[in-house]
């Protein structure tokens, strides 16, 4: 952990290290999800070993990971949801906007 003299009107931060994703934890969130609330799909794809979204209207979306399953992707979080140990879905944060739910699903529709 890393720690710094800041100013009392200073936020603190701590540097944490970013999880290491396996291939077969890559894999297995590799799919469409859909918001019903704003009727969107999204899909998560493996490109160089690195899990990217691709968003209709944005530019694709190099994700990284806190934890097993918490992603960031550039200023919003996702926490993956499961149903056992299946991935379910995932949860997005950002802003003012929290826990908008996106479910899996196997095709683009």
């Amino acid at each position: 952990m890393v720690t710094a003299t800041l100013l009392p009107s200073e936020e603190r931060f701590h540097l944490i290290e970013l999880y290491r994703v396996g291939s077969q934890e890559l894999n297995a969130i590799v799919s469409y999800y859909r918001s019903p609330e704003l009727d969107v799909v999204w899909r998560f794809l493996v490109d160089k070993d690195r899990l990217m979204l691709k968003r209709q209207g944005f530019p694709d979306t190099v994700t990284e990971f806190a934890s097993k399953d918490e992603i960031s992707i550039g200023g919003a979080d996702l926490v993956l949801e499961r149903k056992g140990d299946v991935i379910s879905g995932f949860c997005i944060s950002a802003g003012r906007v929290k826990n908008l739910l996106f479910a899996k699903r196997n095709t683009s529709e």
